[in-house]
């Protein structure tokens, strides 16, 4: 049996709307895809053609089977925002034909997040792709939200810009702390604070007797609020500070206008996801991200 001849191909202009019916189906294909026409319908005439770049559609033997949306392409990486393939991809690209497309296209590692769908799990395991992350999604509605009673030695503090910098990376630094882990940097947050995702205001610390104990904030992304970086310093845990954060953050995105809020967790932290649901946080979906190596492929396969 020969290969699958694989092709990646620009996206023209006037083949926009064949783009947004495969984008269309993306969603129900992997949850976790990005809205490529989230961005695109809200750009002028200049941007878009500059913005369309990073497309391109798949070709399966000169047929039309999906597309991809990459971040960038850097050193050999495809970081993947976006991709759909259609059944009969899935059901006949092999590891011979995916290996042929990489060398064809100088590819050495892809890099990209899946939900838990079986059918994606067993397509990306077959080509060898390896999960290098496994999280939990939950979702919290606040409607239901309503205030609890605390420690009245526990005070919060709004994060103030360029004023509170370090304080919330010693913080971070401290809870999040890892031989693995590259450390939060005053630049790495004086960025943060230049993203579209960056909320104002939306930053809380705990506070006991007066010294900063813990932080969490929440992002936006795609109109959606997510609470991240949430932590208390290792010597206040197991009093419930935790969750007196997460209620202060519970209520400030109640403020904010959302009518739900996500938090996320490594899928075998049991006492992050206990603490979660205790508070009324429901599990929504499995997030995977997901690595393919070309030298550690081969590197394993020639043990």
């Amino acid at each position: 049996m020969g290969y699958i001849m694989i092709k990646l191909k620009k996206v023209k202009r006037n083949q926009i709307s064949i783009l947004r019916e495969l984008s269309s189906k993306s969603n129900s294909f992997n949850i976790l895809n990005q809205d490529f026409f989230y961005i695109y319908d809200s750009l002028n005439f200049i941007e878009k053609f500059v913005f369309k770049r990073d497309v391109r559609f798949i070709f399966k033997d000169d047929i039309l089977s999906g597309y991809i949306w990459y971040d960038s392409i850097e050193n050999g990486t495809f970081y993947i925002k976006s991709f759909y393939l259609n059944d009969d991809f899935i059901n006949s690209f092999k590891k011979t034909d995916f290996d042929l497309f990489l060398l064809k296209n100088e590819i050495d590692t892809i890099v990209c997040s899946s939900d838990g769908k079986n059918i994606l799990k067993e397509f990306l395991n077959s080509l060898d792709f390896k999960p290098y992350d496994e999280s939990i999604e939950l979702i919290y509605d606040l409607d239901k939200y309503s205030s609890m009673n605390y420690d009245s030695t526990l005070k919060t503090e709004s994060f103030k810009e360029n004023t509170h910098e370090e304080i919330r990376c010693n913080i971070q630094n401290s809870v999040f702390h890892n031989e693995n882990r590259t450390p939060l940097t005053l630049k790495d947050i004086y960025m943060e604070e230049e993203q579209d995702y960056y909320i104002p205001e939306a930053s809380i610390f705990v506070k006991k007797d007066e010294k900063y104990i813990g932080y969490g904030q929440i992002i936006e992304d795609n109109e959606s609020g997510i609470i991240v970086n949430v932590g208390i310093l290792e010597e206040y845990r197991g009093n419930g500070y935790s969750k007196f954060l997460i209620d202060n953050l519970l209520l400030k995105s109640k403020e904010l206008g959302f009518e739900s809020i996500k938090i996320k967790t490594h899928k075998d932290n049991t006492v992050a996801l206990n603490l979660y649901k205790s508070m009324g946080f429901i599990e929504e979906r499995e997030v995977i991200l997901w690595r393919y190596n070309k030298r550690e492929h081969y590197k394993i396969a020639n043990l």
